[in-house]
């Protein structure tokens, strides 16, 4: 049997040809476009922090005064005609832009710890899939084992002492067990189809043989470090931080920046000479107050979010280690009881068949109770599998 268990699941060894999953979900990762898309938004928001740093670009202008409407060509009608030329320069006297700078700088960290968290979810999600292939596996070759049981039954059949009559009734009976367990095998493998072309399109690329490398136990982490290392954790976090830097940014705006004007003014027949100007915005509108309150309002509910996912982190923790110790503790008693004692149940009645005493269908209730309690078994393991895959995400760990 392949091996639910792959990691100490059950009891075969695993393929040791074809592809490690850890391959797979690298392929994943190189592929996916909306990685591609994620890491570009990242790379901008990068290059935006640096340019925001930069100082406007000067303004140069050109123009003319006093032009007039019955002798535009002409500059000497008066001494305001001028042709000028002018350069004009915002100066940044607040913090304006070193807080936006921070601010796009932070946005790049929390999209950077989304991209993480969306890595690790991808990788849990294809290794689910793969475990479930093997699951399927491991049904099939229970059902092919219990074909194998009935096969060799009906060999005992045809050559035993029991009455021709009753014999090919039984033999007719077996051969429609059968026909059904081979139902189900189909069942099983177009199920087995489905998953692998859905990790298929997960992992953008195909799938013949795989196989998983060490198995995980130690690597789940403890509730403590789940919510020290949980990636959905720090992108809020760092969304914190970024409105708390626009926030800096926005009040840094009450300070309004000068423009500073020099010009060159030409005049035709009369001295030449030059003209400085300073602007500066007037707050008359409270545009900033309200834009400061946003702010304050979006950093406060990045706050709260912070909270949200750290509560729902710790109490997702809680129930799936309960989940956890729950499948153990029934996979104990399966093993334990309740398998030892169908298994004792099922040899008698092959026994009372091979000496006539009963019938085949009471073997196939028994046989098929046995195979039904091994795949309860064999779901069981798979349900502790993907728990442990479950923590590991709520953990952080690609």
């Amino acid at each position: 049997m392949k091996k639910i268990a792959i990691l100490a699941l059950s009891v075969s060894a695993l393929f040791s040809s074809g592809m490690s999953v850890e391959s797979i979900v690298e392929r994943a990762y190189e592929n996916h476009p909306k990685f591609k898309t994620m890491e570009s938004e990242i790379e901008a928001l990068e290059l935006k922090s640096k340019l925001s740093l930069k100082l406007e670009n000067p303004k140069l202008s050109f123009g003319a005064n006093g032009v007039m409407q019955e002798a535009p060509l002409s500059m000497d009608r008066e001494p305001l005609q001028t042709l000028y030329i002018s350069l004009s320069q915002k100066l940044e006297i607040n913090d304006q832009r070193e807080y936006n700078s921070k601010a796009n700088l932070l946005d790049a960290k929390s999209r950077h710890y989304g991209l993480l968290d969306a890595k690790v979810e991808l990788k849990r999600d294809i290794e689910i899939l793969l475990l479930e292939n093997i699951l399927l596996e491991d049904k099939i070759e229970l059902l092919l084992e219990s074909i194998n049981n009935l096969e060799a039954l009906k060999e005992q059949l045809e050559s035993s002492a029991v009455a021709m009559s009753s014999k090919m009734e039984q033999i007719f009976k077996a051969d429609l067990l059968i026909s059904k367990a081979y139902l189900r095998i189909d069942n099983l493998k177009k199920e087995m189809v489905t998953k692998k072309n859905r990790a298929k399109e997960l992992s953008f690329g195909d799938i013949d043989n795989f196989f998983f490398l060490d198995g995980v136990q130690n690597s789940i982490p403890s509730k403590e470090i789940a919510l020290e290392s949980s990636y959905k954790i720090l992108r809020a976090k760092y969304k914190v931080e970024q409105k708390k830097a626009q926030l800096a940014a926005k009040k840094a705006s009450k300070i309004p920046n000068p423009t500073i004007n020099i010009g060159y003014f030409v005049r035709e027949n009369r001295d030449n000479f030059f003209g400085i100007g300073v602007s500066v915005p007037l707050l008359l509108q409270k545009r900033e107050d309200m834009d400061i309150k946003r702010v304050d309002i979006e950093q406060r509910g990045a706050d709260f979010e912070v909270e949200n996912i750290k509560n729902s982190i710790s109490y997702r923790y809680d129930i799936l280690k309960s989940e956890m110790k729950n499948q153990e503790e029934q996979i104990t008693r399966i093993e334990g009881e309740i398998l030892p004692n169908i298994a004792k149940i099922r040899d008698l009645g092959i026994e009372r068949i091979k000496s006539g005493d009963s019938s085949i269908e009471g073997f196939y209730l028994v046989e098929n109770e046995y195979i039904d309690t091994r795949v309860v078994l064999l779901d069981k393991r798979f349900e502790i599998e993907k728990l442990k895959r479950e923590l590991i995400a709520l953990g952080g760990e690609i």
